[in-house]
């Protein structure tokens, strides 16, 4: 019986007399019981569904911006920049409980040492010096002379690059190795990389604070 509570209501969807609207269930009762279930299905499907309740894992919206570095601050530990984002409920639209709020996984804050970096140009010099040798030790055949000048370092910082030095066999005797190798290799420029540029360090290295400077060690 339910399609028939709009039979009162018909005249506000259909201004006619009532003298015609009997005379119209009379003489087409299949054609009335219709329009009466059409009027019910727009009351039906024409209601707004409730919002759902907020799931207990949301979803975390993009980062912001980097935070700029401070000018002066008063402790090297707070001397970085820091970015944030935000955890959206999820659905889209859901209410949110009061006794069992969302969360995301993860953390909501990134943070980057700040060091101040300077551009030097350093000069390259090409100069000849004269090697001298000495007499040989007791018992042995070659000797090392002096190790040359680091090379300049590969990169700038986080220990991504290297720098090498060589040194030359000084043979008292014919075909008489020296001990040893003639060059070494090692990392360079460990102070941090800081942003844009990354990573922090390279390979194996981890960032920590060194006489107050921010170092890969």
């Amino acid at each position: 019986m339910a399609p028939f509570r709009h039979f009162f209501l018909l005249p506000l969807y259909w201004p006619v007399n009532f003298h015609f609207l009997f005379h119209f269930l009379f003489h087409f009762p299949f054609l009335a019981f219709f329009v009466l279930m059409l009027l019910n299905s727009r009351s039906v499907f024409g209601q707004t569904p409730a919002a759902a309740q907020c799931q207990s894992v949301g979803q975390w919206a993009d980062w912001g911006q980097w935070q700029p570095c401070p000018q002066n601050p008063s402790r090297p530990e707070l001397n970085v920049q820091r970015r944030t984002r935000l955890c959206q409920p999820l659905p889209i639209g859901c209410i949110q409980s009061r006794t069992a709020p969302f969360y995301c996984p993860g953390t909501y804050s990134e943070v980057l040492p700040c060091v101040i970096t300077t551009t030097v140009t350093v000069p390259v010099i090409t100069s000849t010096q004269r090697m001298t040798t000495t007499a040989p030790p007791n018992n042995t055949c070659a000797q090392w002379n002096s190790w040359m000048e680091w090379s300049v370092c590969t990169d700038t910082c986080g220990g991504c690059g290297t720098q090498q030095r060589f040194r030359s066999c000084n043979h008292f005797v014919a075909n008489c190795p020296c001990p040893g190798s003639a060059f070494e290799k090692v990392n360079c420029n460990m102070a941090v990389c800081v942003y844009p540029r990354g990573p922090t360090c390279c390979g194996n290295f981890t960032p920590a604070t060194v006489n107050n400077q921010f170092q890969c060690v």
